[in-house]
This record gives structure tokens, C-alpha cells and sequence, in this order.
């Protein structure tokens, strides 16, 4: 073995022969390619579109039914983007740093079904 090279057998960590055994090939043309980049790129576009007419319906909203001015109104609804961006950027440091990816999903779906579900009711 040359000089500064990790033996990784001998750390406890098993040879490489062993994942060898473990891991199977992925199979190119079952697995992401054109149609995965399709689907997101559509999901992209259409979640973007959701988001700003969501917040071009709150301004609305808030100058015709709460009787807002619409200086407070696009006040509020900035203050919404900032909040809906920051909660992505908690999530995603909570994911990547202590709970994964999955027990985040996990985690956030109630809250997230609370919410739509709550706002369903009808005042």
C-alpha cells in the first residue's frame, strides 16, 4: 500500500469487493433522463404560476375585503414572500443537517394538510 492510502478493509469499513456485492447497476434508460427534466421543468412553471397568482389575488383580497390601502396590502404580501422563501431555506438546512429528506417530508405533511384543510373552512 503506498505511503498516506486508507486501507478501508482494515478501518472496519469492509473491502471493496463487498459493495461490489451489495450495489446493482442502474439502468439508464429506466430511470430519470428527458421525461424526469419534463415533469420538473412543467412542475416549476406551474408552481410559479400558482405563487404569483396567489399573490396577485391577496392584494385583492385584502384592498376589497379586509378594506386595506393598497400600500399596506403590497406590504403584507411581501412580507408573505419573504416568509414562504424562508421557511424553503429552514426546511431544506433541518433536511440536509439533522432529520433527511424523507423524515422531513414526513414531518411537514401534517402541517401542510392542517393548513389547506383549515383554510377550506368558510368564515
Amino acid at each position: 500500500m503506498t505511503e498516506g492510502a486508507l486501507d478501508v478493509g482494515a478501518a472496519g469499513g469492509g473491502s471493496h469487493e463487498d459493495c461490489k456485492a451489495i450495489r446493482k447497476p442502474v439502468q439508464k434508460a429506466a430511470t430519470g433522463g428527458q421525461k424526469a427534466c419534463i415533469f420538473l421543468f412543467g412542475f416549476i412553471v406551474v408552481e410559479r404560476m400558482v405563487f404569483y397568482s396567489i399573490a396577485g389575488n391577496l392584494v385583492t383580497y385584502l384592498t376589497t375585503v379586509l378594506h386595506l390601502d393598497i400600500a399596506s396590502s403590497s406590504k403584507l404580501v411581501t412580507y408573505w414572500f419573504g416568509v414562504t422563501n424562508v421557511c424553503c431555506l429552514i426546511g431544506a438546512f433541518v433536511a440536509d443537517a439533522y432529520l433527511g429528506r424523507e423524515k422531513t417530508i414526513r414531518s411537514c405533511i401534517p402541517v401542510y394538510l392542517t393548513v389547506c384543510f383549515s383554510s377550506l373552512q368558510h368564515p
